[in-house]
């Protein structure tokens, strides 16, 4: 949707030019306007440090503004850690 907006073209012509149909294109707008925005990534600074051998067997150790550590084993699902990140974001 955002391509078509900055392209200044025509729902008709943009549509054309991409292989679609007006109602697909008509179908995407309403979609995107029914769903609430996404939050933006928020950036945080990194700083490296020497290697260290992960803890419990973790393959990423993560160290909150907090002070807190996360430690992610090998093999987490991502929406986990999705989950666990949004739900100590308020505390980071």
């Amino acid at each position: 949707m955002r391509a078509w907006e900055a392209s200044g073209e025509s729902r008709r012509r943009f549509a054309a030019r991409h292989g679609l149909t007006l109602w697909q294109l008509d179908y995407w707008k309403r979609q995107a306007r029914a769903r609430p925005a996404a939050p933006g990534v928020a950036f945080a600074p990194v700083q490296v440090v020497d290697a260290v051998e992960p803890r419990s067997g973790a393959s990423l150790e993560l160290q909150l503004a907090s002070g807190d550590r996360l430690f992610i084993p090998a093999g987490a699902s991502p929406d986990l850690v999705r989950a666990v990140v949004t739900a100590l974001r308020p505390s980071c």
